[in-house]
């Protein structure tokens, strides 16, 4: 979803710049995020290829949400 939405709401020219921010804010390598976001990975179980970190972040927000 925020892949998605990243890519629907940010021009070219300010994705990188958000995509930056967000690493910072979740603690994600920049190129990590980069590559799951631009490259729009959508893996066949939802968790499986996805960044460690983010991984984890869902699934905390699964059992809460």
């Amino acid at each position: 979803m925020i892949a998605t939405y990243l890519n629907k709401k940010c021009s070219e020219n300010m994705l990188p710049e958000t995509i930056r921010r967000l690493a910072l804010t979740l603690g994600i390598g920049y190129y990590q995020l980069e590559k799951f976001i631009i490259f729009d990975l959508t893996p066949d179980c939802p968790y499986q290829k996805i960044p460690g970190k983010i991984r984890v972040y869902l699934e905390i927000e699964n059992e809460f949400g």
